[in-house]
């Protein structure tokens, strides 16, 4: 990452960070209000010292140790409110990160779930915000406070002795020095750290989802030491992120405190010529870790951006991905036909459909056959607008379909898919997808064999499904999906296989109820099985073109 891409990155995280309009004012007030008592804590330490201790006054003690409890108290009391009011800054902007990515994947291309799995992209998504969101407010709050904190020592040092002061300042440069070497290679191992990690995260995942697979080949040992190779690099990086870390807290440690020894040793030799108090010495001390700890961490942001720019790079990156084209247009449509006008499709140099022509009209039963990969999947996405195809256009009542708004669009298909997906919510919610507020199950679906299946169910409709409708069996499934797409009543009904997992009674007892109570919508049935009944027409899909079998 050269520097000119980090630094536009920059920009772009802290616009966004920022764009919600919180009221900080109140955080920044508590940060100057506990700047002001960490710079009297000093004032009132040499005040006990010397007024207290070597005069032995115990009064003075008294009265001092109070105000001292008394600055501890309150200090800890605004820590407190401080941190109440930071933790809803945080989980504010966090929500609206969550917020932002998930309508950017509801708009994203589907090309971008083909490239990852899904574990993946959830595990990318979650760690980057939430990474993300700690360390950037970590490094914005934590430096105004140490600014404000360094403000604050440097006062107390001129106060104290200006010419000791002056020499204290030399400590600055070095300090920059070690942090900006350090930094700088622990960009570059958190990079790799962050790879590694994808490329772990990605090869489990995978695994996971084939553990069918890997239980019945018995591939486990392979699997386990494959498992041990890709974890032992992703630890590697660890341990040098890690030990990198280390190298830079210690460095500037040794830097820090070797400077207070020497102030000890010097501010011991103007306390013996009658310069300086005990008290001041102390206090001058405790100003110096005022500053110098500060002013490492000021340096120190620029090491925290360091190993926050590989996360905020990727986080950008599904931001910037390409977007399902959106016309605005408030036009509904009313569907008469659907023409394919030589249309054209291939994935890299595999070409799947070449200048294809067909007609669906409004009302027709259509079948669409034809063996694996000859590109009946390609149509549905083609139809559906998942893909865009190379060369020529699909009209849409003579109309280019991407001409019209991509959500109205859609309105018009019910669609089950041979592997539909149920969400983990209830029968309810997963046949009314769409949310139609006057949904009801009896007038929406009558289809017997649907029916006996949700009555069937604990608590019938209301009843819990798992995760993809893991607690059904692959039948139930789909009948749950099909139910889905009997209660949306759109005008065009897609069946991709979606019989698959159905016994041959309820298949022809849930086809004929499809026909006899769609009479005025199109359905489109894309199957293998040649002997499909009651359909106008039959597609036959072979060699990239489509040619009709039988009106």
């Amino acid at each position: 990452m050269d520097k000119k891409e980090r630094n536009k990155i920059i920009k772009e995280l802290i616009s966004k960070m920022l764009k919600i309009h919180l009221n900080i004012s109140l955080i920044l007030f508590l940060f100057l209000f506990l700047n002001l008592l960490s710079f009297l804590y000093p004032v009132m330490v040499q005040k006990l010292i010397d007024e207290g201790f070597i005069k032995k006054k115990f009064a003075d003690i008294v009265c001092y140790v109070a105000i001292l409890a008394g600055i501890i108290i309150i200090r800890e009391i605004t820590e407190i409110m401080r941190a109440n009011f930071l933790a809803d800054l945080q989980n504010k902007v966090q929500l609206s990160l969550y917020q932002d990515v998930f309508d950017k994947i509801t708009r994203i291309r589907m090309s971008f779930f083909s490239q990852k799995e899904t574990i993946e992209v959830v595990e990318q998504i979650s760690t980057d915000i939430e990474y993300l969101n700690g360390m950037f407010w970590q490094g914005i709050f934590g430096g105004i406070s140490q600014i404000l904190q360094v403000i604050t020592g440097l006062f107390g040092l001129f106060i104290i002795n200006w010419k000791l002061a002056l020499g204290a300042l030399i400590v600055i440069p070095v300090d920059y020095i070690f942090v900006k070497f350090f930094s700088d290679r622990q960009q570059k191992i958190t990079d790799k750290l962050l790879y590694s990690s994808n490329m772990f995260f990605s090869w489990f995942g995978d695994t996971i989802s084939g553990i069918r697979e890997l239980k019945l080949w018995n591939a486990k040992d392979f699997k386990e030491q494959e498992l041990k190779e890709r974890q032992g690099d992703t630890i590697k990086w660890a341990k040098k992120s890690l030990m990198m870390e280390q190298y830079n807290t210690s460095f500037s440690s040794l830097i820090v405190e070797g400077m207070v020894v020497f102030f000890y040793l010097l501010g011991g030799g103007l306390v013996c010529n009658n310069q300086l108090t005990v008290g001041g010495i102390l206090a001058f001390v405790t100003y110096c870790q005022y500053v110098f700890g500060p002013i490492h961490s000021i340096i120190n942001i620029r090491y925290i951006f360091s190993r926050i720019l590989p996360s905020a790079k990727r986080l950008f990156d599904v931001y910037d991905y390409p977007e399902e084209y959106e016309n605005k247009s408030d036009t509904r449509q009313n569907f008469q036909r659907l023409e394919f006008k030589d249309i054209s499709f291939s994935y890299s140099d595999d070409k799947i459909l070449e200048h294809v022509n067909m007609t669906i009209s409004a009302g027709e039963k259509v079948a669409i056959i034809g063996e694996n990969g000859t590109g009946k999947s390609t149509f549905l996405d083609l139809i559906l607008r998942f893909i865009t195809p190379d060369d020529g256009e699909i009209l849409l009542n003579g109309k280019n379909i991407e001409k019209i708004d991509i959500h109205k669009y859609r309105e018009l298909f019910s669609v089950v898919e041979q592997f539909p997906y149920l969400f983990s919510d209830t029968i309810e919610n997963n046949i009314n997808l769409s949310h139609m507020k006057t949904f009801d199950l009896k007038e929406c679906i009558t289809e017997e064999n649907i029916l006996k299946l949700i009555q069937k169910m604990p608590k019938g409709i209301k009843t819990l499904l798992n995760s993809n409708g893991e607690n059904l069996s692959g039948g139930e499934r789909q009948k749950i999906a099909i139910a889905r797409m009997l209660a949306r009543q759109a005008p065009i009904i897609i069946l991709d296989e979606a019989f698959s997992n159905c016994d041959k009674r309820s298949e022809e007892e849930i086809c004929d109820y499809i026909y006899n109570n769609t009479l005025d919508r199109t359905v489109i049935f894309i199957t293998h099985n040649k002997e499909i009944r009651n359909v106008d027409k039959i597609l036959k899909f072979e060699n990239g073109i489509i040619r009709e079998e039988r009106q």
